[in-house]
């Protein structure tokens, strides 16, 4: 039962996410942590996919709800390493080649922009940073720079210093601009 998925392969927990109930999701997550084993969390609700590629935290992310990704990363934490962190939370790609990054930015929030950004200098490395999030591009070629532009995100000052904190003068030139 808290594991069942419907047609779309999305699990009660992830329909619970993408839709920001909160309090749905801390039972839920009450449940599970009571009757499953960390692998079977780990496998079946942190790390599941629905059938285009998207795990609970891209639609958290997606949500745009800083309190709830909070909540989410800190769950994450607690039960996955810091490698499925790194690969499964900050650098996976959904469907069309997009990270949670390209995301968030698209979106313009820029909360869960300045979270993420601050879970990632934790977990990654300046290289992973600058290759798998500021240069990482998605099935279309878009980074998460051409994302902000071309979505009229306004406040693009925060990520125009970000990037110049990571990349040289020239993947600026070639790659951003």
């Amino acid at each position: 039962m808290l594991l069942r998925t419907e047609r779309e392969a999305t699990a009660a927990w992830q329909i619970a996410v993408s839709q920001g109930k909160l309090d749905i999701m801390q039972k839920i997550w009450e449940w599970t942590t009571k009757k499953l084993t960390t692998k079977e969390i780990k496998n079946e609700m942190l790390l599941r996919t629905d059938r285009v590629g998207r795990t609970g935290w891209f639609f958290v992310v997606s949500q745009g709800k800083l309190d709830i990704t909070q909540i989410i990363w800190e769950w994450a934490t607690e039960k996955l390493t810091t490698e499925e962190i790194k690969n499964e939370m900050l650098l996976s790609t959904d469907g069309v080649g997009r990270t949670a990054w390209h995301i968030v930015v698209s979106q313009g929030k820029l909360d869960i922009m300045q979270k993420i950004w601050e879970w990632a200098t934790e977990k990654l490395t300046t290289e992973e940073m600058k290759n798998e999030m500021l240069l990482c591009t998605d099935q279309g070629r878009r980074t998460a720079w051409h994302l902000a532009v071309s979505h009229r995100i306004l406040d693009m000052q925060k990520i125009w210093e970000w990037a110049t904190e990571k990349l040289t003068r020239e993947e600026i030139k070639n790659e951003l601009l």
